[in-house]
Parts: structure tokens; C-alpha cells; sequence
């Protein structure tokens, strides 16, 4: 587990150090069909990095999407593929590091949109 250390300024004037660890999330273990996967619920994580695990010779497509409100619209949100710094709302490459800005967003979610074998997703929230 990795900390992140910030520090806070209480009312009294004295200044205090909070661990916080970031969030983790497995959107989709091992599936073989299309879907919506578990829902990431944002609060305070800025930045979600997302990764895959595709079955040798299979093939996928997601689209990264998120929610405003609670019970809300589901939006496609562009993510940063940190390997070949393109922007797009969806994947179907395994190797690299998707990151999401999840600024303004109360959920997050990775959508399967088509798949050939067996798919997991992974993510991890920083602070």
C-alpha cells in the first residue's frame, strides 16, 4: 500500500500530517461476456489510473464513463493512455496505463462493449 501525506492545518494553529491511501477497485475479474462492471464511487480521488488483463488471443472494447449525480446519465469521459499519450473514451489495448481526471464525477465505471475471452480491470485512486 502506498501513503500519500498531506498536511492540515487544525483551528488551533497546529499543523498535523493525515495518511491516505488511494482507492482501489476491480471494475471487472475475469468476465467472458459484456457489461457494466462495479461502479467506483469518486469522493475525494482526483486521478484514477486504470489497467487490463486480457486472455492470450482475446480481444476487447470498453468505453470509460461517468456519472455527475447519483442515480444520474452515464457520460463517456476521455482518459489519457499514459503509453501513447492519446486521449479517447475507449480501449481495446491492454498494455499501458489509462488515467481518468475524475474531477466533477460522483461515480466511474468501465463498460464492456464487446470481448473474445476472459477480461479483469483494475484501478487505483490517488488523492
Amino acid at each position: 500500500m502506498v501513503l500519500y501525506h498531506s498536511f492540515y492545518l487544525k483551528e488551533s494553529g497546529d499543523l498535523y500530517m493525515s495518511n491516505k491511501a488511494g482507492g482501489n477497485i476491480l471494475f471487472h475479474d475475469s468476465v467472458t461476456t459484456t457489461g457494466n462492471g462495479n461502479v467506483f464511487k469518486v469522493n475525494d480521488i482526483t486521478t484514477l489510473n486504470v489497467i487490463f488483463s486480457i486472455s492470450t488471443s482475446g480481444s476487447f472494447s470498453v468505453t470509460f464513463e461517468g456519472q455527475v449525480q447519483y442515480q444520474g446519465s452515464w457520460f463517456p469521459i476521455k482518459t489519457v493512455n499514459l503509453s501513447t499519450l492519446t486521449l479517447s473514451t475507449t480501449a481495446t489495448d491492454a498494455t499501458g496505463v489509462y488515467q481518468i481526471d475524475t474531477t466533477g464525477f460522483e461515480n466511474i465505471r468501465v463498460r464492456v462493449t464487446a470481448i473474445s475471452g476472459t477480461l479483469s480491470c483494475y484501478g487505483k485512486g490517488v488523492y
